[in-house]
C-alpha cells in the first residue's frame, strides 16, 4: 500500500491505551491525523480476549478497510478483523511467549510509535507543541520550559524500547544538542516521564479505564498517591539492612529468569 492511499484513506487504530506510548500514539492519530482509533480498555501487560474481540464486533461500522493492530498479540483480534473483510497491519516490536509456551516474535528496530508515525507519514516536528497534550503527556520542567512533541515522541519510544538506560541516554542526547528546554534536570525528567507512565499503568490495572485522567487535577491526585506509595517503597528498602535488600533482589532476579526462561 502506498504511502498516498495511506494519506486519502486514514486506517482505523486499534491499541490498548495503557502505558505512555499507547497514549501518544492515541493522541497523534486522534487529535493530530484525524484517524479513528479504538481502545480496547485492557489493562496493561494482559487481556480479555474474548472482551476485545466483541468490542471490534460492537464497532465494525468504524473501521476502516485498513485497520492498525499495535501491540495485540491475539490470533482471533486478527482473525475477526480478516473476516470482517479488513486489511491488517500488526504493529509491535516485542517477543511474547504464549500461553501454549509457544514464541511468537514481533520485535523490530522500531518501537511501536515509530512505525506508526512512518506509516502515517507524520513527523512530530510539523505537529502542534505539547500545550493540546492531555495531563498524562504533557511534561513542563522546573524552569516552566515545555517539552515539545518531537522531543516527547523520541523520549516515549526510548522509554518503551530500552526502559531507563535508554531513556536517560536520550535525555542527555536531547538536553546536549538543544532540544530540551534550557537547564532542564535530566533526572527530574527522567523521573517525571516514569512517573506518567506509573500512573498509567496502574490507573488502568486498579480502576479499569484512564478517560478519567483527562481531568488534569484527576491526574495530578493519581499522580501524587503513586509517588507516594513509591517514597514509602523506597524509605523502606532504606531502612531495611544490606542482607535483606539483598534478599530481595535476588529473588527478584530468579523470579524473571523463570518467567523468562521458563525454568
Amino acid at each position: 500500500m502506498g504511502a498516498n492511499t495511506v494519506i486519502e484513506k486514514m486506517p482505523t487504530i486499534i491499541l490498548n491505551v495503557n502505558d505512555l506510548e499507547s497514549a501518544l500514539i492515541q493522541h497523534i492519530a486522534q487529535d493530530q491525523a484525524g484517524a479513528t482509533v479504538i481502545d480496547l480498555q485492557q489493562p496493561w501487560g494482559g487481556g480479555n480476549e474474548s472482551d476485545m474481540t466483541e468490542l471490534l464486533r460492537e464497532r465494525r461500522d468504524e473501521l476502516a478497510e485498513t485497520v492498525l493492530l499495535i501491540e495485540a498479540p491475539y490470533a482471533n483480534l486478527e482473525r475477526t478483523l480478516n473476516v470482517m473483510g479488513k486489511q491488517v497491519v500488526v504493529i509491535d516490536h516485542h517477543l511474547y511467549h504464549t500461553h501454549n509456551n509457544e514464541t511468537l516474535d514481533l520485535r523490530s528496530d522500531l518501537s511501536s510509535l515509530d512505525q506508526v508515525l512512518l506509516f502515517l507519514g507524520i513527523d512530530p516536528l510539523t505537529q502542534p507543541g505539547s500545550a493540546q497534550l492531555p495531563p498524562c503527556l504533557g511534561l513542563v520542567t522546573d524552569s516552566g520550559g515545555e517539552i515539545d512533541l518531537d522531543a516527547l515522541a523520541h523520549l516515549v519510544s526510548a522509554n518503551d524500547r530500552g526502559h531507563i538506560p535508554l531513556l536517560a541516554h536520550h535525555i542527555n542526547e536531547l538536553d546536549e544538542s538543544g532540544k530540551l528546554p534550557p537547564g532542564v534536570d535530566q533526572c527530574e525528567l527522567l523521573w517525571d516521564l516514569r512517573l506518567n507512565e506509573m500512573t498509567l499503568t496502574h490507573t488502568m490495572a486498579i480502576d479499569g479505564g484512564i478517560a478519567e485522567l483527562a481531568d488534569p487535577k484527576v491526574f495530578a491526585d493519581k499522580k501524587q498517591a503513586l509517588e507516594n506509595l513509591f517514597n514509602q517503597a523506597m524509605d523502606y528498602w532504606t531502612r531495611i539492612g544490606k542482607e535483606a535488600r539483598f534478599a530481595i533482589l535476588a529473588l527478584a532476579v530468579t523470579n524473571a529468569m523463570t518467567l523468562v526462561c521458563g525454568s
